[in-house]
């Protein structure tokens, strides 16, 4: 079988690429302007939202987050403060405060937008977030929201321009080095956890940590772990329940 993982793709499979995953659309004026929460890049996509109300492409805009590990603040909240902040009239955003995720984001704004403007009043909507997860905001609000006009303005912080991503200077993965670096993470990860969990409880001798579940979401953006302490003298098992991996306290159980 012919090796691959050294080859670099030609430019039309590249554009092919780009075409598939870093879409856009025609952009028009809409009725509303819907920007899904954010931590990663708050000021881009405050400056983004603000253009298109300045440049009059918006009249109206929700923006959808909920608290998220790191601020007692939402999403919603940060980035509604910034919008106000650059000039942006307040009473023209829509706010929502609990959603967790992409499906969340639309379910819970859809009653915020019905109340404030009626969802048979808005004709188009404006999706505004990162490319790298561009065709889920459309394909989410067409599945609860069929009825309006969908268009897309992504933004990113990366420094290399989206369209030549492939040539960021990562170098291509060695046949021989495949693995090895997510061996070592986890090596790296698990020491950490087990010197929280021995700082925790010192009378730790051996640490297993078992993984329960990695759910990746914003209410648990790291997995649970378990830790099973093995008493040296009888071999009996010492189960402390489930720490998660950021630390705290844990609860001990037989």
């Amino acid at each position: 079988m012919q090796d691959r993982s050294l080859r670099i793709p030609s430019d039309d499979e590249i554009a092919a690429i780009n075409a598939r995953h870093l879409i856009e659309t025609p952009l028009r004026s809409a009725d509303l302007l819907f920007v899904f929460g954010t931590r990663m890049d708050v000021a881009e996509r405050v400056e983004a939202a603000v253009r298109l109300w300045r440049d009059g492409f918006v009249r109206w805009s929700i923006v959808s987050g909920g608290v998220t590990p790191g601020d007692h603040r939402s999403e919603c909240a940060i980035i509604k403060t910034a919008m106000v902040e650059r000039g942006m009239p307040a009473e023209r955003i829509l706010d929502e405060h609990r959603a967790q995720n992409t499906g969340e984001n639309v379910i819970f704004s859809l009653p915020v937008i019905d109340a404030a403007l009626g969802r048979n009043n808005i004709k188009g909507v404006i999706c505004l977030g990162n490319s790298w997860i561009a065709r889920r905001y459309p394909k989410t609000l067409q599945r609860h929201w069929p009825e309006v006009e969908k268009m897309l303005v992504t933004v990113d912080t990366f420094a290399t321009p989206r369209a030549l991503a492939h040539r960021s200077g990562i170098p291509p993965p060695r046949p021989d080095r495949m693995g090895l670096d997510r061996a070592l993470q986890g090596e790296r990860l698990h020491r950490g956890v087990a010197g929280r969990l021995r700082e925790a409880f010192p009378s730790l001798r051996r640490v297993e940590i078992l993984f329960r579940r990695a759910q990746h979401s914003r209410q648990c953006p790291q997995a649970d772990v378990e830790l099973l302490h093995r008493r040296c003298r009888k071999g009996e098992p010492y189960r402390i329940g489930r720490v998660p991996r950021r630390g705290g306290e844990g609860r001990r159980r037989r």
